[in-house]
């Protein structure tokens, strides 16, 4: 029977006392648990061990470190660790489902080394489960059942009459268990296995896990439903019947609470002991094995490719850590110390999450839409917002649920702000500015007399406020929006962010370190000296001198003195950092891979949270299918590099000719990702071309207006 413990989490802690010395460190990272987990013993809320393949690993912090134990390297054949049972806080099996290798591994010391003992078949075992230091079952292909009196050091084999391959034991007490298999098979013993007899469901599918609360209560799950008994099997009833998800994994924390997963992310959920079963999704693509519980509270879910969904509160929000890690996060917003939302997106579909312990954990949230969000912003911890591709979204319910609220097309909304409970506005692509005076009830067109893609607002009061965006456009209005007038930069660079902290002092910055101040409500505006040649894609100041620019390949600028000098805060991450924001002396930055970083004092000392990436090791040079594709006016593109050299991603027609460069500079290892924003070139076919010193690789891009 699986048992499983597994929270991911990371907190990374750096201390720094001298300015010049300030570093943003990333001193240890989660491991790749990219291989399926096929099951899981919890010790209690943060200690566990999970096996995958040859290999298991144990965590004592609930998931933020895991030590690495290979259990048996095979000489031949293969290892496949399927099932792990702890009797106690030391001793514990493990039983392989390989073939080849015909041992059962013994630990006494909570997994630090691990014994193998033959078991005299050459058939895989599937489950396994003591009911003391002794007394124990393991079962396997063939109908192979085994017991052991003696801990283990030697096995013996039980007969139960059937061929069937058994993938499931469980035992309530040292005299009756049961075991399930293929073809619908239960069998039951009440003398320790010297004879099982044969318990039926009436349905003859596949039946993979079976779990008893007490002598008479129990469920077995199978490809065709949930299955329940109240007489210690004699008859099972259909509690749950569907041939669509199988069901692998069952648990119950008492007689009413019960939770089954399954295959394509499915979880069944009852409070009334399997009469009602609520099915959800969890949006996870791939199948689950295991799911359990440490209390009525605290339960974990495993899976395919390293999934894991962990939920704390009974499973009414179940989370993913592994979602965050892969997503690209492009904004960060806090209402105070604890609440909190990110939003982003993977693999071309948004993300959500939001965390009400100040980050330690997330939560996703689901949307009506799929493509992509760019930014979110809360008035309170229930009504707030998300801009993205084709529109906004408003939540009155804290996230809970959220709705289209302005629809804009093909072109994306980039950033949104309100002023008070009633007035906001959100900007995006062809010069869109979308205002509301009635809580996001109704959006109105306000004319920018521009055409270009606007990235970025910011309004110091209900009149005042400034629009950014390509090609250096700065706009300003003294009237709520009524009007808006260009303001001269000196400068042709493409803008991403802008800032003002009173109604004169505000700084803009975006394309190739480009930083500029205005003390004059932006009457002139001054270049600034960067320190750096990387696109910068967010800046926010605490005060008239404290700030922070953040960009490509995890710059991390700081100033103190209002930005007439800015130096470089090591980040420890050549991912690429999208959002800064603080509230009083705590603030956030976030960016690719679910790179999360946090400061409880005003930016002096930073606790940095990194969720591991599945691209962590790219030991290749690789460009990547651009998406969408076909694309309207913007398509993401991603490439990766195994080491830092100087990169050229350039753009050309179907007939060669080169019209765009994208990149044209050194670039740090790792998994990098830009968007190119087309409004001047017609319907065509594009190729994408990535050269990093001898290597070139080209991509078809369709554009479609």
């Amino acid at each position: 029977m699986k048992r499983f413990l597994f929270t991911l989490l990371v907190l990374l802690l750096f201390r720094s006392t001298l300015i010049s010395q300030e570093t943003w460190t990333i001193t240890s990272s989660v491991p790749q648990l990219k291989k399926s987990i096929n099951d899981i013993h919890l010790f209690n809320k943060d200690t566990a061990i999970i096996v995958s393949g040859m290999e298991a690993k144990t965590t004592h912090d609930g998931g933020k470190s895991w030590d690495r134990k290979i259990v048996y390297k095979p000489r031949s054949g293969f290892i496949k660790l399927n099932s792990i049972f702890f009797i106690n806080d030391s001793t514990g099996w493990i039983v392989n489902a390989g073939y080849g290798n015909s041992f059962i591994f013994k630990t006494k010391d909570r997994g630090k080394h691990w014994v193998p003992h033959e078991y005299g078949s050459n058939n895989p075992l599937y489950s396994i489960f003591f009911v003391n230091e002794n007394v124990g079952w393991a079962v396997g292909a063939y109908g192979l059942i085994l017991r052991t009196n003696n801990g283990g050091e030697s096995w013996r084999q039980q007969l139960c009459n059937t061929e069937e391959t058994l993938s499931s034991v469980f035992f309530i007490n040292d005299s009756t268990g049961w075991v399930t298999g293929t073809n619908g098979v239960i069998r039951k013993t009440t003398n320790r296995g010297s004879k099982w007899f044969l318990q039926t469901t009436c349905y003859f599918n596949d039946i993979y896990d079976v779990f008893f609360i007490n002598p008479a209560n129990g469920w077995v799950v199978s490809d065709e439903g949930i299955f329940r008994t109240y007489d210690g099997g004699r008859y099972w009833t259909v509690q749950y019947l569907a041939n669509y998800p199988v069901w692998r994994s069952i648990f119950f924390t008492d007689l009413r609470n019960g939770w089954a997963v399954g295959e394509n992310g499915r979880i069944a959920t009852t409070g009334n002991g399997g009469e009602n079963w609520f099915l959800e999704s969890s949006g996870i693509p791939g199948d689950f094995s295991t799911v359990s519980f440490a209390d009525s509270d605290n339960g974990w879910i495993v899976g395919d490719n390293g999934e894991i969904l962990k939920t704390h509160d009974g499973g009414k929000y179940w989370y993913s850590p592994y979602r965050i890690s892969a997503a690209t996060l492009n904004s960060v917003y806090f209402i105070n110390d604890n609440m909190g939302w990110v939003v982003g997106g993977l693999y071309g579909k948004n993300v959500i999450f939001k965390t009400i312990d100040g980050g330690d954990n997330w939560i996703p949230q689901e949307s009506t839409t799929s493509e992509n969000f760019y930014d979110v912003f809360f008035l309170d911890e229930n009504n707030g917002w998300i801009g993205g591709f084709s529109g906004l979204l408003k939540t009155t319910n804290s996230g809970a649920n959220w709705t289209t609220e302005a629809e804009t097309g093909t072109f994306d909304i980039r950033d949104i702000q309100f002023i008070n409970n009633e007035t906001g506005w959100a900007v995006g692509e062809k010069g869109t500015i979308l205002h509301t005076s009635d809580g996001g009830m109704n959006w109105s067109l306000q004319s920018s007399e521009s055409s270009e893609g606007l990235s970025a607002i910011h309004f110091i009061n209900d009149k005042t406020g400034w629009v950014i965006g390509k090609r250096c456009t700065i706009l300003n209005t003294r009237n709520g929006g009524v009007t808006w007038d260009s303001q001269s930069s000196g400068t042709t660079k493409n803008l991403k962010t802008v800032f003002f902290s009173d109604e004169n002092l505000g700084w803009t910055a975006g394309v190739a370190g480009t930083i500029l101040k205005t003390t004059n409500s932006g009457a002139a505006w001054t270049l600034q000296t960067s320190t750096t040649r990387r696109d910068i894609n967010s800046v926010y100041f605490i005060d008239s001198q404290n700030g922070w620019a953040v960009g490509v390949s995890g710059l991390i600028l700081r100033t103190t003195d209002g930005g007439t000098t800015w130096y470089s805060q090591k980040s420890n991450t050549s991912q690429t950092l999208n959002s800064i924001y603080f509230l009083d002396n705590i603030g956030w930055i976030v960016g690719e891979f679910g790179t999360i970083l946090k400061t409880t004092t005003g930016g002096v000392t930073w606790a940095a949270e990194k969720h591991h990436s599945e691209y962590k090791n790219i030991d290749k040079f690789l460009l990547h299918q651009n998406y969408p594709n076909p694309f309207n006016s913007t398509t993401k593109i991603k490439f990766s590099l195994a080491q830092s050299l100087d990169v050229k991603l350039q753009i050309f027609t179907i007939n060669g000719r080169l019209i765009k460069t994208l990149v044209d500079c050194n670039r740090a290892a790792g998994f990098h990702e830009l968007d190119w924003i087309v409004s001047d070139l017609p319907s065509s076919i594009y190729f994408c071309q990535l050269k990093v010193g001898d290597f070139v690789e080209t991509k078809k891009l369709i554009l479609q207006k």
